[in-house]
C-alpha cells in the first residue's frame, strides 16, 4: 500500500527552523520544498492542516480531552484481543516449502560473470 505524501508540516518550530531550512533548500526539488510549511510558535495557521473539530479540547479544538480519546482507543483495541493475539501466532513454516530460495543469480544467471570479467578505465 503506497501513501502519497502532501506535506512536511512543522507545528510551533522553533527560530532556528528557518535556518535549518536554507541550508537543505539547495538539496529538495521545487516541489518537495513546496510540501514543506513551518508554522512558527503562536501560529493560529493549524486550522488550515487540521479541521478545529478533530483536534482534542485541550488542544484547542472542539473534540473530546486526550484523555479520554486515549481511553476510548484502548478500550477499541482490548475489545479486538482475540485478533492481535491470533495475528501474532502467524508464521510461515519453512520446510513447507517446495522450491528453494530465488537469488539474484537465479534471476540474472550471467551476472557474475559480467562483473567479473568488469574493467574500469
Amino acid at each position: 500500500m503506497f501513501v502519497r505524501l502532501k506535506g512536511f508540516y512543522f507545528i510551533n518550530a522553533p527560530t532556528y527552523m528557518d535556518r535549518l531550512l536554507s541550508m537543505i533548500k539547495p538539496f529538495l526539488n521545487k516541489d518537495t520544498l513546496d510540501m514543506v510549511k513551518v508554522y512558527p510558535v503562536g501560529s493560529n495557521a493549524v486550522d488550515e492542516i487540521f479541521p478545529i473539530a478533530a483536534l482534542p479540547k485541550d488542544c484547542g479544538g472542539e473534540n473530546k480531552d486526550s484523555i479520554t480519546l486515549r481511553d476510548e482507543i484502548l478500550t477499541k483495541l482490548k475489545a479486538n484481543k482475540d485478533f492481535f493475539e491470533m495475528e501474532s501466532k502467524k508464521r510461515v513454516d519453512e520446510t513447507k516449502r517446495t522450491e528453494r530460495p530465488k537469488t539474484i543469480s537465479s534471476f540474472f544467471p550471467n551476472m557474475e560473470e559480467a562483473f567479473k570479467k568488469l574493467e574500469i578505465d
